[in-house]
């Protein structure tokens, strides 16, 4: 149990703490070192503000429920003992709910901007 609760602390956290960064403290400047980094999310600075306050915003929503989730899910798995045949696929659950922030973003990029970064009427 010590082990899918500390996968879920890595991986959770790493959304809410990401998430809280870059709604609070986003990159100020666009840069190749740090961030939402993609294609789209580079165009101007406009975009790559936007970027990180949907990201963080996606972040910190998949954040908190795939944290409340996983541990339900970890606690039931235990008292009906099978939680070593479902930990494997709890942490690919938690892994879809990390990565589901780029084509959430990406979505929401485009629904507010051109193809050249400007912004839609």
């Amino acid at each position: 149990m010590a082990f899918s609760l500390g996968t879920t602390g890595l991986l959770m956290g790493t959304m809410l703490i990401f998430g809280w960064i870059f709604i609070k403290h986003p990159p100020k400047n666009i840069n190749s070192v740090y961030g939402y980094r993609t294609p789209r999310s580079t165009k101007n600075q406009e975009v790559w503000m936007f970027a990180h306050k949907t990201a963080g915003g996606i972040w910190l929503k998949l954040g908190a429920v795939g944290t409340a989730a996983s541990i339900l899910l970890i606690f039931l798995f235990e008292r009906f003992g099978v939680l070593e045949r479902f930990s494997v696929y709890l942490i690919y659950a938690q892994l879809i709910l990390l990565l589901g922030v780029i084509p959430l973003t990406e979505w929401e990029i485009s629904r507010n901007f051109n193809r050249d970064g400007s912004k839609k009427e």
